[in-house]
């Protein structure tokens, strides 16, 4: 099975802190063109999932634009399974459009099968924070792909925190890839015996 891997596409950013408005729109209408070009590259290359690990939109309540352009292209192909996980910025309008191959998350762990591929996901928040750990539950005989957004910290912290992803404390989890977001840059590495982290 091919994934893609993507998060914090950051749909209708204003990126006005740096740049002049003209150039900004510019930007803005780069990265949905940049996101077009991803999906049609999966579909060309006969990937059979996108998980969109959070971001996708730059604020809570997007704007009409940026929405409709983002379910059109979802919609152009049916055949591509999107697995949505919202992140910091996304978190309360940004999904409203049910779609065959839109897969969501929520507060509680969710997983979705896809032949012998599980993909699992859950939104962080201060509530489930510290339980997010104990109540993943995999199976040894899966390939295990697990989606979280937030700061991804090496070991165990004392405390755990909202936002906060403490690979230590996924490690031994029947976990093969886990696939993150909220920074923005690549960073990969080990994450035991059996999984990989990006």
């Amino acid at each position: 099975m091919k994934l893609i891997h993507c998060a914090d596409v950051h749909l209708g950013s204003p990126m006005t802190t740096k740049m002049p408005n003209e150039k900004a729109k510019q930007r803005r209408e780069e990265v949905l063109d940049a996101f077009r070009r991803m999906v049609d590259y999966a579909v060309e290359n006969s990937v059979e999932a996108v998980l969109l690990a959070g971001d996708v939109f730059d604020n809570n309540q997007p704007n009409k634009k940026d929405k409709q352009a983002f379910f059109e292209i979802l919609k152009l192909y049916p055949q591509l399974q999107f697995y949505y996980l919202r992140g910091n910025h996304d978190t309360e309008q940004s999904y409203d459009e049910a779609l065959p191959n839109l897969h969501v998350f929520s507060e509680e762990w969710k997983y979705y099968r896809q032949g012998n591929v599980v993909i699992a996901g859950i939104e962080g928040t201060a509530a489930n924070a510290g339980a997010l750990y104990a109540t993943l539950k995999l199976n040894e005989g899966d390939f295990n792909v697990v989606m979280l957004h937030g700061d991804a910290v090496l070991g165990k912290t004392e405390h755990s925190q909202n936002g906060r992803i403490e690979l230590g404390r996924l490690k031994g989890k029947q976990i093969n890839y886990l696939a993150l977001g909220h920074i923005h840059y690549y960073h990969s590495g080990v994450l035991d015996e059996r999984g990989h982290y990006a």
